[in-house]
């Protein structure tokens, strides 16, 4: 299992592998890790269907202990509180306190997340996790959830949803009946069941006429110097639109963030001087936004897939 566990004190949580959780939960295809220590006894079970892992965890907790839960490679998903109130955040960030019967959308990167548990203590859990680009495309159906979850300016996005929601009963019942999660359209359609339940609240918060002439104004000024980096507060500043709204409207007009939008003019416009005009590299690199030219060439390739100098410089040739 791609999971490590730390004390706050950063001494190592070992789990063993191939040990049933006993009475806990019996999944059937799954495998199982347990660790017994002075602070308590943790069990895990998981199985991957598809795209999707389900993660099921239960915790005996001896005594107060905050642990520290990171994944080699980023994952995000759906957690939902079974048993207890779950003490969860960021690490670095602030906690939200997830009652039993509700979940979040998380996403903590490799940096990972810390759980606080009280002793003498149970707890029970379920986590849906994915890659955090299917969770992206995910939550590109329901614009709605940026401003639940906030957005990072990275390409893996760090996010833990501030408002937690009560899970209705519908998913209440198939995640109580662990057979309905055996298959990848069952899972896929928990996600978007959860989703759609952030959404709801949205609904009475849909962009005014307001709101979108001022991302419109947002969007040319992105695109009016590309040299400018723009950070999420100046831009909201200077276009009079709190930054929550201002990245919710963004998305829900331009059906992506605001970081993936100022990447792709950028990349686009890189490609478009590349092709159409003799200027050096150097040169298009600062005009498109970007200091170093190493850090130019590794996003270009990222983005387009070939190297700037792969590019077919047509000006060149007349």
């Amino acid at each position: 299992m791609d999971l490590t566990i730390r004390t706050k004190n950063n001494q190592n949580i070992v789990l063993f592998p191939g040990v049933s959780a006993g009475d806990y939960y019996s999944l059937p295809g799954s495998s199982s890790w347990f660790s017994e220590t002075q602070y308590g006894n943790l069990y895990f079970q998981e199985k991957q269907s598809g795209p999707f892992t389900i993660r099921l965890s239960f915790l005996k907790i001896l005594r107060n202990i905050t642990l520290n839960f990171q994944s080699h490679t980023p994952r995000a998903g759906v957690r939902l509180a079974l048993e207890n109130q779950w003490n969860v955040g960021l690490l670095g960030g602030d906690a939200v306190k997830l009652q039993q019967n509700q979940f979040v959308l998380f996403s903590p990167g490799i940096k990972g997340e810390k759980m606080v548990f009280e002793e003498g203590q149970q707890y029970r859990g379920i986590e849906i996790l994915c890659d955090p680009e299917k969770l992206g495309d995910l939550m590109d159906l329901f614009p709605g959830i940026a401003e639940y979850v906030g957005e990072g300016e990275n390409d893996h996005s760090i996010f833990l949803q501030k408002k937690p929601l009560w899970a209705p009963d519908r998913v209440m019942n198939i995640v109580n009946e662990l057979v309905g999660l055996g298959t990848d359209d069952n899972l896929f359609l928990l996600m978007n069941f959860l989703m759609m339940q952030v959404e709801h609240v949205m609904e009475d918060k849909l962009p005014t006429l307001e709101e979108i002439e001022a991302v419109d104004k947002a969007h040319k000024l992105i695109l009016r110097d590309m040299k400018v980096q723009y950070a999420i507060p100046s831009l909201a500043n200077r276009v009079k639109l709190n930054e929550t709204r201002l990245k919710y409207v963004f998305r829900h007009v331009f059906k992506t963030n605001i970081y993936q939008y100022m990447l792709g003019a950028r990349m686009e416009k890189a490609k478009y001087l590349l092709q159409h005009t003799k200027k050096p590299m150097e040169e298009i690199a600062t005009q498109t936004g970007y200091r170093y030219l190493t850090k130019f060439i590794i996003a270009f390739r990222k983005y387009h897939g070939i190297a700037p100098r792969a590019i077919d410089r047509k000006a060149d040739k007349q």
